[in-house]
């Protein structure tokens, strides 16, 4: 938490990877702080660097198979069970 406040007074945009805080307190403080220095608190996500991800960007890269791709749009879900939301 200290850091990332450190860097939001200091008008710096914040990339977080998860868990971006320990408490739900921090994260709100951190929040707070970059609404009111109008700065990003962004999380980021390991998913752009999984092997899957090059799988797919050389697949799409192949116009002759694939076409020429004009908008990409991606989600990720998974379902949790009662264990997870327990003791995430």
């Amino acid at each position: 938490k200290d850091w990332v406040m450190k860097a939001l007074r200091s008008k710096k945009h914040v990339l977080m990877e998860k868990p971006v805080s320990i408490t739900t307190s921090d994260y709100e403080d951190m929040l707070v702080l970059a609404k009111s220095v109008n700065r990003y608190l962004m999380d980021g996500t390991m998913f752009v660097h999984n092997m899957r991800t090059n799988h797919f960007l050389n697949y799409i890269a192949q116009e002759d198979d694939f076409g020429q791709p004009t908008r990409i749009n991606s989600e990720f879900t998974f379902r949790g069970d009662e264990e997870f939301f327990a003791n995430n």
